[in-house]
């Protein structure tokens, strides 16, 4: 559905995206972790036009999108649900992203346990899987809660410093030492 071949991605003279390679199937749910920093809202960003890729493919259900204007992009189905205290606490969280797929501003629409409760967070994700499991909807999830991510991902990929630097099912991310000890807390599940 999504594939993202040897992406960079550039603010000014900073190389924020160094040859991203990442692919996103139907129907299911791909975890992206990592720091502050890594270049995962960036990432999102990128595909979603701004910025602008400097190289690389950007393909949505095998159409080049790599080119296309932002407001064609979210046309085509793509959006962001925005993190923290950007989101409307009146509505559900389909509802939210619902909202995601408008235009708005693209510098701050991820991580969306950011700042909420531990029961929060869990509702957060159970409410993911569901709307995953009962409308087929595809998610890729970015979050800094690399322990829930990837648990309820099919798949993940761990970023560092503008590059994907390991992938794997969420089963196999989590029994990862390097991922155990760089995002679970020195190994802690």
């Amino acid at each position: 559905m999504l594939t993202i071949s040897g992406v960079h991605a550039f603010y000014g003279n900073i190389e924020a995206l160094k040859g991203v390679d990442l692919e996103v199937r139907a129907g299911e749910i791909v975890a992206l972790i990592g720091a502050n920093g890594a270049g995962k809202s960036t990432l999102l960003m990128t595909v979603c036009g701004r910025p602008r890729a400097a190289r690389g493919q950007i393909l949505f259900e095998g159409r080049d999108i790599t080119r296309l204007a932002t407001f064609e992009i979210v046309r085509l189905g793509i959006a962001q649900a925005p993190e923290g205290r950007r989101i409307f606490s009146r509505m559900t969280v389909l509802e939210n992203l619902q909202v995601g797929a408008t235009i708005a501003d693209r510098t701050s629409l991820d991580e969306p346990s950011l700042g909420l409760a531990p029961l929060m967070v869990k509702q957060i994700f159970s409410a993911i899987r569901e709307i995953n499991e009962r409308q087929k909807t595809t998610v890729l999830l970015v979050e800094q809660n690399a322990h829930q991510a990837l648990r309820l991902a099919d798949r993940g990929y761990v970023m560092q410093t503008g590059r994907i630097m390991l992938s794997g099912t969420g089963t196999e991310l989590l029994a990862n030492p390097e991922v155990r000890s760089a995002y679970l807390e020195g190994g802690q599940p």
